[in-house]
């Protein structure tokens, strides 16, 4: 047993303490280096907002801008801080009708800060849903005649 200012610890309360200290600290470093690869992956494939104002046939453009920044602040709260509120991600998604509404929206949400990156919405995307999330996200895009994918 040791003695640390005068409190005696036994090593087999040690051990595992220290054990669950080191698996802790590798969990959440692996966790934020997994993180940057995504957010890295996102960045280089993500149209910039300049390009996909470009992309937006103003004619096929269903929501109002009002709607669209309403949509883009829905996503950005539901995405900010910790934990994805996913319905509500899906919501979204659910209410565009056509790629130039994607455009539009990609468009509105800009670029926008995160506790570890500033980046748009496909970058947002990529960081803050699992794989499963976005296959559906893209399922939901595809089902409308969207083929953007995320």
């Amino acid at each position: 047993m040791g003695n640390v200012t005068g409190v005696k610890i036994d090593k087999e309360i040690m051990i595992p303490i220290i054990i669950f200290i080191a698996v802790l600290i590798f969990a959440v470093l692996l966790f934020f280096v997994s993180k940057n690869i995504a957010r890295k992956k996102a960045s280089t494939a993500e149209p910039l907002t300049d390009e996909a104002k470009k992309m937006i046939e103003p004619k096929k453009v269903t929501l109002t801008p009002a709607a669209l920044g309403a949509a883009a602040d829905k996503l950005f709260i539901a995405m900010r801080g910790f934990g994805t509120d996913e319905k509500q991600i899906y919501e979204v998604f659910k209410a565009l009708q056509t790629e130039s509404d994607l455009m539009a929206l990609i468009v509105a949400f800009g670029k926008r800060k995160s506790y570890n990156f500033y980046d748009g919405l496909p970058a947002w995307i990529a960081d803050e849903c699992s794989q499963g999330e976005i296959d559906t996200i893209n399922k939901i895009l595809a089902d409308k005649g969207i083929n953007f994918k995320f």
